[in-house]
Order: structure tokens, then sequence, then C-alpha cells
């Protein structure tokens, strides 16, 4: 009555509405009861909700006829528990329940949510995370700490539980930080960065605690790319300087011949959060450079050199980012100067290689190309892709090197792979009138 007497819904709409629950209804109450069922009601319910909020924001209607309307967000509520009572083992019903949760801004029942389904998908390592942001979101540190320790006990190896414990407590004393600073400053009055280190010298604003994560996760999982998601979760706060600096010494000290860990490495003059000048920037890339150049004449490998290599393809992405053409120019030379000493040491691994054909492709160095592509294929023949890239740089070309690979990638490549070499043959007989 309502929703007609505010021209909400037409009385055809609510006929229609209550014949559509009343099917849904029948089918819920069957004796084998269908997932399918609850979803599909679920589903309706919801565009219904979706319908009367818009009609309610163009008709302007406000007040007590928009609270009661909050009836059919309640029905959605009970639905997903009915199902969840018969489904508690669906992961994936329980992650639909909760981002509905989120939808409607319902954070007690989002946290009661989480809870439950931890209950029976204590295995998943994003329902703890997710329960201990409930915490954090409501201000309570003290029990968004004791779920990620409980998660921590659940899973003692995961990476990810570990990273965000840590990216958490960040996010802790970032806010303290702010806050206290907003706080201890008067008006407007601005502070210089200086005063503001001086302002927050106490031991709730430092990365202790996120620091004892990480060493805690170091000790319990030793592995090269643990370090790193920590070191680019501490890259993300300007007061975290100097827990960089440990994060970037203590696989040095654990690990001392893992390519990564020298990646790392060679790689810290660039990791800074400072913006620097183009010639600043230059300076620092070159001296990552030398770096690199000395690790690879202490340590050799094909690992180290692939990390090289992909070190000056990240400085290419960055300056094609910045629209910076002198440095992309320069960093495009140094790829093509670094991926052939790899290639001359016969050290260009598969990705690198591929990329760098890319490059060449694009740049139109068809010869340096094809050296390329077949230095990659007496390495991995079986390698379909590669034997695409190589045939299409043929495709063009009258001769009969293009029939003479096409016999080759067919002793090379497993069967299901000829048709694909076949459908390129017939192509390059169109193209060439053969």
């Amino acid at each position: 009555e309502e929703y007609h007497k505010n021209n909400i819904f037409s009385s055809d709409e609510i006929r229609m509405i209550s014949k559509k629950r009343r099917m849904f209804e029948y089918r819920c109450q069957r004796r084998i009861v269908k997932k399918a069922d609850f979803l599909h009601y679920i589903q309706f319910e919801l565009h219904v909700d979706q319908l009367r909020s818009t009609r309610c924001k163009l008709r302007r209607i406000t007040g007590a006829v928009a609270t009661q309307n909050y009836a059919i967000v309640q029905r959605i509520h009970r639905l997903f528990h009915s199902v969840l009572l018969k489904f508690k083992g669906d992961l994936k019903l329980w992650l639909k329940y909760i981002k509905f949760c989120k939808t409607k801004n319902a954070p007690k029942r989002l946290q009661q949510a989480v809870q439950d389904a931890l209950k029976f998908h204590s295995y998943s390592e994003g329902l703890w995370i997710l329960a201990a942001q409930c915490d954090y979101e409501r201000d309570n540190i003290e029990g968004a700490r004791l779920t990620m320790m409980a998660a921590l006990r659940a899973h003692p190896k995961s990476h990810k539980v570990w990273v965000e414990y840590c990216r958490m407590e960040l996010m802790h004393v970032d806010k303290l930080r702010r806050r206290f600073v907003v706080a201890a400053t008067p008006g407007k009055k601005t502070r210089t960065p200086a005063e503001e280190e001086k302002l927050l010298e106490g031991e709730q604003f430092s990365c202790k605690v996120a620091d004892r994560v990480y060493r805690a996760a170091t000790e319990r999982v030793g592995e090269v790319a643990l370090h790193l998601r920590f070191l680019a979760v501490y890259h993300r706060y300007a007061f975290a300087e100097q827990s960089c600096e440990m994060v970037h010494a203590r696989p040095a000290s654990l690990h001392p011949d893992d390519p990564s860990a020298i990646s790392a490495r060679c790689q810290r003059p660039l990791d800074s959060q400072i913006v620097w000048s183009a010639a600043v920037r230059a300076e620092r890339e070159q001296e990552c450079d030398q770096l690199f150049q000395a690790a690879i004449e202490t340590s050799p490998s094909l690992k180290l050199w692939e990390q090289y290599c992909l070190f000056w393809f990240s400085v290419v992405e960055h300056h094609q980012q910045k629209s910076n053409a002198q440095g992309l120019q320069n960093a495009l030379a140094q790829v093509f100067h670094v991926c052939q000493l790899a290639l001359e040491c016969d050290q260009l691994s598969l990705e690198v290689g591929c990329q760098w054909l890319e490059m060449l492709l694009l740049a139109g160095f068809r010869s340096q190309a094809v050296r390329v592509a077949d230095h990659l294929l007496s390495a991995h023949s079986e390698n379909i892709e590669l034997w695409v890239k190589r045939l299409e740089l043929e495709m063009y070309q009258s001769d009969g090197q293009f029939v003479q690979l096409v016999q080759a990638s067919k002793k090379s490549l497993a069967a299901g792979h000829h048709q694909l070499i076949s459908e390129m043959y017939g192509r390059w007989a169109l193209v060439n009138g053969s």
C-alpha cells in the first residue's frame, strides 16, 4: 500500500512482485532444496530493491516511507541466512553474502557473516584477512591483531597473511601519525617535514611492531620472494625508510647467492618515494647498471641475467608512462645492449628473449629479430609462440625459407599445433601467390 500510495510501484507491478515472491517461496520450501532456487530469489529481490532505490531518488521520496523500504534489504538478509544454513560448505555463497553486506554498508552483519564463514572455512586466507579488516575498520586494532595471530596459527607459512599483517600495522602507524600531526597543529599553521619528524618521535609512531612481524615471518618462511613482498609494502610509506634498509640487508645476509636477492640489492638506488629530476634519475639508473655488472662478474647465472634485462625493461616502461622521450631513448638503447650481451654469453632466457623480440619487431630491426628468434628456437623448439613469431618474420618473403621453417616446426611441435602451422602456410601461399 505504501509503495502504491507513493507511486513507487504501480498496482500491476505490485501484483507481479507478489506473484513472483509466492512462486519463489514455494520453490524454497520443497523437500529437496536447490541452491539455484534461493539464488534466483535473491537476484529477483536485488532487482526489486535497485528499482525501488532508483525511483525513490528520481521522485525525491525521503523520510518514513524510504525507511520502510529497507524491508526488501532485510528480506535479502533472511534469504541469505536460509540458504547458508543449508549450504554451509559453499565458500562462494559466503563471499556473495559478504559482498552484499559491504554493498549495503552493514558493518555488524558483515562482521558476523565473516565470523560465521570462518567456522566452516578456516582454510581460507582471504576470510581471515577480511575478518581482521572488519575489526580494523571499527578502530579495534587489538581485535584485528588477535585475528591475524589466529590466522597465522592456521596458516603459519602463508606469505599473504604475513604481508597483510605487516601492511595493517603500517596503516595503523600512518593513521596515528596523521591524526597526531593534525591534533598538535593549532589552527591552519603548517609544519616542515623536520618539525613533523621531531614531533613524531614516540615508539607508537615507529615501525617497530611491523618490523617484528617481518622478522618473525622471515624466520618462519625463509624465502626470498617473501622479503621482496615485504619490501613492496614498506615502500608505500615514507616514514619506513629505515625498515626498507633492514629488509634490503636481511636477504643479503640470509641468501647471499640468490639472484632475486642480488637483483633487489642492485636496484636499491631507485627504491625511494622521492621524485627525482630526469638527470638525477639517469645517474641512479647507471648506478644500478654498474651494480648489476659487478654482480654478474662475481656470480653469473641465467636467472641473474634475466633480472638484469627485466630491470631495464621496467625502466623503459617507467619512461613511457612519464612521457620522457630522452630517458626512453637511452633506456631502449641500454635494453638492446644488455640483451645483446646476454645473447652473446648464451644467457638469454625465454621470457626476456620474447620481450626483446617484440621490441625489435616494433623498431623494425628484422634481421636482428631473426637471429634472436633462431637462437631461442634452438633451446625452446617446442614453444609454439616462438614458431609463430619466427614464421611471421618470413611471411612476406618469397624464398623457400618459409617452407623449410614449416617442415622444421612440424617435426618439433606436438600434433595439436600442426593445424595452426598449416593455416600460416596457407596465408603465406596467398600472400606470395604460390
